[in-house]
């Protein structure tokens, strides 16, 4: 077996429009109660299942998330998307993961995003590609356990102790 080396790091998408003190306080929740080393906030190009007026310039977002993640060192903001010309998780993860080989990566998404992965590009693949911790908010979870994704992903899920 290879030994895997280099930080367990979450990878959070965010669409940053505005990022809040939720955001923070979910990436930390993550971070502590996954054993992470970093957080990543993806700052989303365009995400696409919103409408692109509903969302400010990109610069604007990806200054905001840097902003509010210049006061916690294990919180970092990335680019990829805007940087590398993709705006679906499966594409971005992909590139994520060859630009960084060594690090062991963990996907975090919210509860909300859990109802509706099934109609996220390639979903099945992401699930297959890498670990995926869903972020629960009070309220959120009723329907999202019921959902296609947390049906496919029940024999590994892990819960909340």
């Amino acid at each position: 077996m290879a030994h895997v080396t280099g930080k367990k790091i979450g990878l959070f998408g965010l669409s940053a429009n505005p990022p809040h003190d939720g955001h923070v306080a979910m990436a930390k929740y993550a971070k502590d109660m996954l054993g992470l080393d970093e957080i990543w906030w993806v700052v989303a190009a365009q995400n696409p299942l919103k409408a692109k007026h509903q969302l400010a310039p990109f610069e604007d977002r990806l200054e905001m998330a840097q902003i509010m993640a210049a006061d916690h060192d294990w919180l970092k903001v990335s680019d990829i998307e805007r940087r590398e010309g993709v705006n679906r998780s499966f594409d971005m993860l992909n590139v994520m993961r060859a630009q960084n080989p060594n690090q062991r990566f963990v996907w975090i998404i919210g509860g909300d995003n859990l109802f509706k992965f099934d109609k996220w590009y390639k979903w099945q693949d992401i699930m297959d590609m890498i670990p995926i911790a869903v972020m629960a908010r009070s309220g959120e979870m009723k329907e999202a356990v019921k959902s296609k994704a947390a049906k496919r992903a029940e024999p590994f899920t892990v819960r909340d102790p």
